[in-house]
């Protein structure tokens, strides 16, 4: 006498059109339908919703050859995809759904010209739906298989979620974090853009002369990429990636990142330098409020060939990191930094590398806690790659070998065991600290490769740490 809970019943009407996609340089598509879902009611099924959807969809693309076979000096794409959808409820007793509009669209344009010397991409996405209110939880996972670490700075024994930090070395990595969503949803409107630049005059100048030479040496690499989620009775510009000054009321996420590189001499085997800029944005509103971060830089990196068997290299880094957390201050921090340091390559031979790096580095928190942290780092690495050797079934077994030691020593004077200290120590601690690793890999057949790891440490006042691993690999 009734209708099982599972039952269910639709019309689906679609009109669709599209043109051939071997046929011209435009090419365009798009239907239209309607959807009428029933609900089971006692023994009948009842009209319950009706969806209306319209789309329209192409892309336009060129001929790579013109007209007299040649080759054109200028080749992009165009395609678009547009959804629009409502939804209208009938029978408002038999659904939890709620009336709305929804939009999906996308717009992809590349193109590269200058005999592949320029080229440009970019992709602009948008949307709106509903999105599920979600809440980090920590799950403890075997040593070495997470992303996170518990540091308990209270000592408590009680994980709280301000004791976590993304664990610096491999055998702290015990935790990792799931996002878990809730019942609550919300609506929301969402923007994606991501483009990318790049120029390389050396393509088509490289043999010219004067100016067009001198030219020729620079080339630039630039990337942008942006991510926003808004609620959707927010005061935003849904369609405006670029408003990312955004109420904390008013957002659900937002991750920008751009990165800026200006190359001199790439590649070339005498001398390179290069000059890059980066600016990574992060911000998120979770069930304990919001939590933003912010990561700029500026990079010099130059190389400089020496003769056969040696290379130098540099690096100057200046360097800012911010944290802001609602819900921990403990968390808050703008911590400012300057980096430099040389690097020495000794390769005589093809098997041997020998590596020799000073790095020094001055962190400081902004006021009113103005803590300082000045550390120096002495590197030495060394690689032997011996010759492979034929054995009696005409198999070559490789065999690789790296050795690195590291002595840090950081004069730092804030609180220890802080989100702070954690940040601008980079998981070592005050005074002198000392790590090595020893890796071995071998092939021991066609299709199987032999891994044995160890690393130790001793930082600060701790105790030392031995960590080994092995590994065996068979590839089918």
């Amino acid at each position: 006498d009734s209708l099982s809970a599972a039952s269910f019943w639709y019309d689906l009407y679609r009109l669709y059109f599209q043109t051939p996609e071997s046929e011209g340089v435009w090419q365009y598509g798009g239907f239209v339908y309607r959807r009428t879902d029933h609900a089971p009611v006692g023994a009948f099924l009842r009209r319950n919703t009706v969806a209306d959807e319209a789309n329209i969809n192409g892309k336009w693309q060129p001929p790579a050859l013109g007209r007299n076979g040649e080759r054109r000096n200028i080749n992009q794409n165009l395609a678009w995809n547009f959804t629009y959808r409502d939804l209208r409820i009938l029978k408002a007793e038999l659904t939890i759904q709620t009336p709305q509009s929804t939009y999906l669209g996308r717009v992809d344009y590349n193109i590269t010209a200058w005999k592949g010397a320029a080229g440009f991409t970019t992709g602009y996405e948008l949307g709106s739906g509903q999105s599920p209110k979600t809440e980090f939880n920590y799950v403890a996972v075997n040593p070495g298989e997470g992303q996170f670490t518990w540091v308990d700075r209270n000592r408590d024994s009680i994980l709280q979620v301000d004791e976590m930090e993304i664990a610096v070395f491999q055998d702290q990595a015990n935790y990792v974090r799931i996002a878990v969503t809730t019942t609550d949803y919300v609506r929301t409107n969402n923007v994606l853009l991501n483009q990318s630049l790049r120029l390389d005059p050396r393509l088509v100048w490289a043999n010219r002369r004067g100016w067009r030479r001198a030219l020729s040496r620079f080339s630039t690499q630039s990337t942008l990429q942006i991510n926003r989620r808004t609620y959707a009775d927010a005061p935003v510009d849904a369609w405006n990636p670029f408003q990312l000054s955004v109420a904390d009321t008013a957002l659900v996420t937002v991750s920008a990142a751009t990165r800026q590189v200006l190359f001199v001499n790439r590649a070339n085997p005498v001398w390179d330098a290069s000059l890059g800029q980066g600016d990574n944005r992060s911000q998120v509103a979770l069930t304990t409020g919001f939590e933003r971060r912010r990561t700029t830089d500026w990079t010099l990196h130059g190389r400089l060939n020496l003769g056969k068997a040696w290379s130098a290299e540099g690096d100057v880094v200046r360097g800012e990191k911010s944290s802001a957390n609602e819900a921990f201050s403990s968390r808050n921090y703008l911590i400012n930094s300057w980096e430099a340091g040389p690097k020495l390559t000794w390769l005589p031979a093809r098997t041997f590398r020998t590596v020799l790096q000073l790095n020094w580095k001055n962190s400081q928190n902004a006021p009113p806690g103005n803590e300082k942290a000045v550390q120096t780092d002495f590197l030495t690495e060394i690689t032997w790659n011996p010759q492979a050797k034929k054995n009696g079934q005409g198999f070559q077994p490789a065999t690789s070998l790296r050795a690195k030691v590291n002595f840090v020593n950081i004069n730092y004077n804030g609180l220890p065991n802080t989100a702070l200290a954690f940040t601008m120590l980079e998981g070592l601690q005050n005074g002198k600290n000392f790590l090595w690793s020893l890796n071995l890999d071998r092939q021991l057949s066609r299709s199987v490769q032999l891994s044995l790891n160890y690393e130790g440490r001793k930082t600060g006042e701790g105790r030392v740490v031995h960590v080994g691993r092995a590994q065996v690999r068979a590839v089918f």
